[in-house]
C-alpha cells in the first residue's frame, strides 16, 4: 500500500500539476522519475530490483542508475523537450533513504536549477526521520510512504480495512492499494495477483476511511513523460 501526504502546507502545494495524484492532470502534466537510489534497506519477498531495459512496467525496474549530477542533467534535457513535465521524483529502484546523501544531493541540484518545479519522492519511511527538515527546506511537496502491505492474497488482504482506519488517523490524505505482481525468482513469484474484483472490493472497504487512488499505473523507476505513456528515456 502507498500513502501520500504533503510535507508543506497544502494551500502552497497545488495537487493538479502532479499527474500521479490527480487523474484530471494525468493527460496534461508529466513526471520524471530519476533512478538515483539503487540500494534498499529491506528485502520485500515480492521485489526484484532490475537494472535493464526490459519492457516491464513495475516499481524497481530501470535501465540504469544515475548519479546526482547525471540525474539533474537528464532532467534539464527532458524539460527542454517536454516542458509540460511538472514533477521530478525519486522512486527507486531502491529506497530513497537507504543512501540519503544521493537523494538529497539530487534534490538540492534540482531545486537550485528549477526553483518552481514540484519535487516528489517515495520511501518505505525507515530512514526518512532525520531528514524531514531538509526535505521541508528543499520544498519537497509530495512524499509517498509505502506501508507494506502490498496486497497479497491470503497473506494480508484481510488487513486492508484495519490499515486504512489506522493511517487515516495519522494525517494521510490519499491511499493507494497495489496488487502484487508475481516476479519470477522471488519467494512470492508463484503467488497469483489479486483479481480485479478483489481489488475493487478492498478499495470499497478502505474508502470508508480514506480516499482511494484508482489510476496508478505502476511506473518504472526511470519513467518519463505523461503517465498514460509510461515510457522511459534511459533505454539504449
Amino acid at each position: 500500500m502507498i500513502v501520500r501526504a504533503p510535507l508543506t502546507d497544502r494551500p502552497q502545494v497545488p495537487i493538479l500539476p502532479h499527474p500521479c495524484f490527480h487523474p484530471e492532470g494525468a493527460g496534461k502534466y508529466g513526471r520524471i522519475h530519476l533512478p538515483v537510489a539503487p540500494v534498499c534497506n529491506v528485502q520485500c519477498t515480492y521485489c526484484n530490483r532490475a537494472y535493464d531495459c526490459a519492457h516491464e512496467s513495475r516499481s524497481g525496474v530501470t535501465s540504469t542508475v544515475l548519479g546526482p549530477k547525471e540525474a539533474a542533467d537528464h532532467l534539464d534535457d527532458v524539460l527542454l523537450r517536454m516542458p509540460w513535465v511538472s514533477v521530478a521524483g525519486i522512486a527507486g529502484p531502491g529506497d530513497a533513504f537507504a543512501e540519503p546523501a544521493r537523494t538529497l544531493a539530487t534534490l538540492e541540484l534540482i531545486r537550485r536549477r528549477h526553483p518552481t518545479l514540484h519535487l516528489c519522492l517515495s520511501t518505505n519511511g525507515l530512514g526518512i526521520g532525520e531528514h524531514i527538515e531538509a526535505l521541508v527546506e528543499l520544498k519537497v511537496g509530495f512524499v509517498t510512504v509505502t506501508v507494506n502491505t502490498v496486497v497479497i492474497p491470503g497473506v494480508n488482504d484481510d488487513h486492508v480495512p484495519a490499515v486504512a482506519a489506522k493511517i487515516a488517523g495519522l494525517g494521510v490524505d490519499l491511499h493507494n492499494l497495489i496488487a502484487m505482481i508475481p516476479v519470477p525468482g522471488t519467494p512470492l513469484g508463484k503467488v497469483s495477483s489479486p483479481s480485479l474484483e478483489r481489488m475493487a472490493s478492498l478499495r470499497r472497504a478502505a474508502e470508508r476511511y480514506l480516499p482511494q487512488m484508482h489510476h496508478c499505473i505502476r511506473c518504472r523507476a526511470d519513467a518519463v513523460g505523461l503517465p498514460a505513456q509510461n515510457s522511459t528515456q534511459l533505454c539504449s
